[in-house]
Order: structure tokens, then sequence, then C-alpha cells
């Protein structure tokens, strides 16, 4: 992070792609199958006060915590058995509060 008098982190070399695109042709009729579970179990946290946060830090930091589920979910839905149909209105915790996902 900027600001700071440690060095900045190292990342590792990406590695090779793994073979998913053969994986994936391997699956056949699954590729078509409806999408009933999704989890993300991915997010960073970079650490720091506001001054040591460059705004590189602030977007790489966004762009997987809030950016990345929003794309995979929005990619998903088409192949929901529930596609355009989903709302948690009916758990909703107040009388007069709507989230709705269409």
């Amino acid at each position: 992070m900027a600001g700071r008098s440690a060095p900045p982190p190292t990342w590792p070399r990406p590695t090779p792609e793994p073979p998913f695109w053969a994986d994936y042709a391997a699956a056949g009729p699954l590729r078509d199958a409806p999408v009933r579970m999704l989890v993300n179990n991915v997010g960073i946290s970079l650490r720091g006060t506001i001054e040591e946060f460059s705004a590189e830090d602030f977007a790489r930091q966004q762009q997987v915590n809030d950016t990345a589920p929003f794309l995979i979910t929005q990619a998903g839905l088409p192949a929901s058995p529930t596609a355009g149909a989903s709302s948690t209105s009916p758990e909703r915790p107040w009388p007069h509060w709507r989230t709705l996902a269409r």
C-alpha cells in the first residue's frame, strides 16, 4: 500500500491455467443443468489507514469482494430453475422492507 515504509507486497506469478475447458467439454449435458447453488468463497481484506490506501488498492478490493460475486451471480441467473422469479420478500423482517431480484 502507498505510504508504508515496508516494501510493497509481491504476488506469486500466475500458475498455468488448469485444463478447465477440457473438463467443461467432458461435462457434456451437465453444462445445461440448472444452477441450484452458488458458493462465493473468495474475499480479500487489505488493511491500513485511509491515508495508506491507494485508489488501486481500493479498486482491487472492490473488484474481488463486490464486483466478482455480482457478475458471477448475474451470469448464473439464466440457468436458475426460478430465473426471473427470485425474491426475499417472504423473509423480510419489516412490513415495508422489500428486496427483489429480477
